[in-house]
């Protein structure tokens, strides 16, 4: 019969109080995400509101390592959240905002398209091609969802990470001995 591990009570107490800060700090980093969208399209707050959205940029690029690998499944709330919206022909929580199927079409096969791309990012070291598209992948998608439904900025979001793959294509068949995305 085999015996669980035993861990010191405090190590599980640490890693639960770490798994908890993480999420309050993502969900922080939304907000000032949000909060700075909404100053920055304002017409009395406009200087807070991008001090915000730079402030959010830079905790991106510096935590770009561990968000990059979550991406895909970030994306793929996006990608049930624009199927529901399809479905329901609706989206946001009024009944009179009206999304146009063949827009909510487009939009959920470019969100497929970039969880796809998104999945080569998980099996590689990131260069810095990769962080300076992933960078403008946020800003694109701070411009999606802040001119939605319109289709530019998801458009622009699966071309940052096209940009990416494209570059790791290129330098994976420059230098064989490097190892293949998955």
């Amino acid at each position: 019969m085999s015996h669980p591990i035993k861990r010191n009570p405090w190590e599980a107490v640490l890693t639960g109080v770490r798994i908890a800060g993480t999420w309050l700090l993502i969900i922080g980093w939304i907000f000032i995400v949000a909060f700075g969208t909404g100053m920055a399209l304002s017409a009395t707050r406009r200087v807070l509101g991008w001090a915000l959205l730079l402030t959010a940029g830079v905790i991106a690029v510096l935590t770009v390592n561990r968000w990059a690998r979550m991406l895909p499944a970030i994306l793929g709330l996006g990608i049930l959240n624009t199927t529901i919206g399809v479905w329901k022909g609706l989206y946001g929580d009024g009944r009179s905002q009206k999304l146009p199927a063949t827009t909510g079409l487009i939009i959920l096969f470019l969100l497929l398209g970039c969880s796809a791309l998104a999945l080569t990012l998980q099996s590689r070291t990131l260069t810095v091609v990769d962080r300076i598209a992933l960078f403008g992948f946020l800003a694109c998608q701070v411009y999606a969802v802040a001119t939605f439904p319109s289709l530019l900025g998801f458009t622009l979001m699966f071309c940052s990470l096209a940009i990416a793959w494209g570059n790791d294509l290129v330098l994976r068949k420059k230098s064989p001995r490097c190892p293949p995305s998955r």
